[in-house]
């Protein structure tokens, strides 16, 4: 098997490499290079599928909304947008009918 970086594999490869580390023994004075470890959490918190919003300022209020034609899954209820010391979580009301 040629060797890939964490960020070039694919989730099914990531997902055995994963298990292949936590199934085999570790002796208590084995270490494990920081580099794995960063490269996994780095991974693992790579999100699934990106969202692109629009926004707009109007006065005093941020309007937040999707392109035309975007399709919002139905399974979201709040969107987390990470800035540098600001964490914002946009609660997504549902559409009336």
């Amino acid at each position: 098997m040629s060797e890939k970086f964490i960020g070039e594999m694919d989730d099914q490869l990531f997902e055995q490499m994963v298990h292949a580390f936590i199934d085999r023994s570790t002796k208590i004075d084995e270490e494990i290079p920081a580099e794995l470890i960063f490269a996994m959490l780095d991974k693992a918190e790579q999100p699934k599928q990106a969202l692109a919003l629009d926004s707009v300022v109007i006065d005093d209020r941020l309007i937040i909304s999707t392109p035309t034609g975007t399709i919002v899954p139905t399974n979201v209820s709040e969107i987390e947008i990470n800035l540098p010391n600001v964490r914002l979580i946009v609660k997504v009301a549902a559409m009336a009918a």
